[in-house]
């Protein structure tokens, strides 16, 4: 199962770094496109600058091309015409408007030709002015084709100057810096990238950015990744590059994963949970067993004794000597009572601790006075404790010692823990029992000179059959019950219990019970 777990944890980080990767690569092509809109679109504001520029120049030729249709239209129609007038005679026909345009002056031959109709034939008369209008407008169209050839001309030499000039401008004078910052973000919010960008303009042969946009990151900038080419048309694409930069850009990737990293980590962490609590429960499956099998051998071990013991007193009683003697007798009906004794308390220990647990079991709580409870306990235990020449002390120093209390489970509570300092007393047991008045309660403390208890044990000596190791399982009688069924009446008592203990010096338990409350 670790091998898997750990394979689980490879994957996931393989699983993590390439869906990272994935997006990285989605969100460079992303960049990149939105880029490559905004120098297109620099290019197409540069060519239509250039186009107004060329709006006039554009309306030249077509004023031309004009003049030359009409020429050619009346060469067509007139092809036998002579035309040997001069410049300065025809010169005469025209004269010029407020642009400097060429205007034909009104016909005075009609009313001369009219004037002489009687010398002059009539259709003689109007063929003549005919030829005299047809070589007039010839006239005209070449002269105005000829002025606006020249304006052409001007146009050209002017428009040169000014691409020139243009070509050779700066490019901090030919890109506004607010103008770009507002197509940068307005082709990113297209590709859906929402997230804030630093950018700057670098030219090679001057070898430095010329601008940015805030001027914050400018190693981060000579350092980043997304660098493009500004191939517009007045600019040379081996000397300025647009370069951006992204300051959120991990926890933008993050952001744009984190839904499959959350559902993989929670994933992650329930296989966690169930991996712990089984192997938990393994232990607990474990250590409950190796618990089970040492009580059921200190169950046989304790029973197995008094049986043995019971089964060689009757054999003796069967001797017809041992019946005569009365002394004798009793003494071995005496053996008899003390061991079948010993039976009932075994079992009835490990029916009152099967009572407590069962979730329905009720105490049957009245008044009792806690000294009076002590006092009681002691005399019970006081012949075991004296039989080891030992000594139980009292200092019950309480002033109010009334509680609601569980007789038969109290006092069993309590014998349990003077049996406990009995046995884990290797020399004459010194027991101390003492009581005084707490906040809304009263402490009693029991507390012995023994073997103490090592501190990683103490939070495990509550537990079902759990027994303080003394380097010899049957060194000290017992099942690992006492300390169990303490805790479980102390809970149904509505107390607490807290253990202070050090190595070879002793143990003390300190129980603490509410008090009742008198109305006043």
């Amino acid at each position: 199962m670790s091998l898997s777990l750990v394979g689980l944890l490879v994957f996931q980080y393989f699983w993590m770094q390439e869906s990272l990767k994935v997006e990285k690569n989605n969100f460079t092509a992303s960049v990149g496109e939105a880029m490559q809109g905004v120098i297109l679109q620099l290019e197409k504001k540069e060519v239509q600058h250039q186009m107004q520029q060329n709006v006039r120049r554009k309306a030249l030729l077509q004023r031309i091309d004009s003049v030359n249709t009409n020429i050619n239209l009346l060469l067509k129609q007139n092809p036998d015409l002579l035309f040997e007038e001069s410049v300065q005679e025809i010169a005469g026909l025209y004269t010029t408007d407020e642009s400097g345009s060429l205007l034909l002056q009104p016909d005075t031959t009609v009313v001369h030709d009219a004037a002489n109709a009687e010398e002059t034939p009539k259709k003689e008369q109007q063929n003549r002015a005919k030829i005299r209008r047809v070589r007039k407008s010839y006239q005209q169209l070449r002269h105005q084709k000829e002025q606006l050839i020249h304006k052409l001309g001007l146009m050209d030499e002017l428009y040169q100057e000014v691409m020139s000039y243009s070509s050779s401008q700066p490019l901090e004078q030919r890109i506004h810096p607010k103008e770009l910052d507002t197509l940068i973000a307005k082709n990113l919010r297209l590709k859906h990238i929402n997230v804030p960008v630093e950018w700057g303009l670098f030219n090679v042969k001057r070898s430095k950015l010329i601008i940015q946009r805030t001027g914050k990151y400018s190693k981060q900038l000579l350092d980043s990744p997304y660098i493009y080419s500004l191939s517009t048309a007045n600019t040379n694409a081996s000397d300025d590059y647009l370069i951006a930069y992204f300051p959120t850009e991990r926890h933008y990737l993050f952001s744009q994963v984190q839904f499959l990293l959350i559902a993989s980590f929670c994933l992650f962490a329930i296989i966690i949970f169930v991996f712990v609590y089984i192997l938990r429960k393994i232990i607990q499956q474990r250590k409950w067993t190796e618990n089970r099998n040492d009580f059921i051998n200190n169950l046989t071990h304790e029973i197995k004794t008094p049986v043995s013991t019971i089964s060689l007193v009757c054999e003796a009683l069967g001797d017809e000597s041992i019946r005569k003697s009365d002394a004798m007798l009793e003494k071995y009906i005496d053996v008899i009572r003390q061991e079948n004794k010993r039976l009932s308390s075994l079992s009835e220990q490990i029916l009152q601790l099967a009572r407590l647990e069962h979730q329905h079991y009720r105490l049957f709580m009245s008044i009792n006075d806690v000294h009076a409870m002590i006092k009681e306990a002691v005399e019970l235990m006081k012949l075991q404790v004296t039989h080891r020449g030992g000594n139980i002390e009292l200092q019950l120093n309480a002033e109010n010692d009334e509680i609601l209390a569980d007789h038969t489970h109290f006092i069993n509570m309590l014998t349990n823990l003077i049996d406990n300092a009995n046995k884990y007393s290797p020399q004459a047991p010194e027991i101390t029992i003492k009581t005084r008045n707490i906040r809304h309660g009263i402490e009693v403390c029991v507390s012995d000179k023994g073997i103490g208890i090592h501190t990683n044990q103490i939070k495990k000596i509550f537990d079902n059959l759990y027994r303080v190791s003394t380097g010899n399982i049957h060194d000290v009688k017992g099942f690992g019950l006492g300390l169990s069924y303490v805790k479980k009446v102390v809970d149904k008592h509505s107390g607490k219990i807290k253990v202070e203990s050090e190595v070879k010096k002793g143990t003390t338990f300190h129980l603490i019970f509410p008090l009742i409350t008198k109305e006043k």
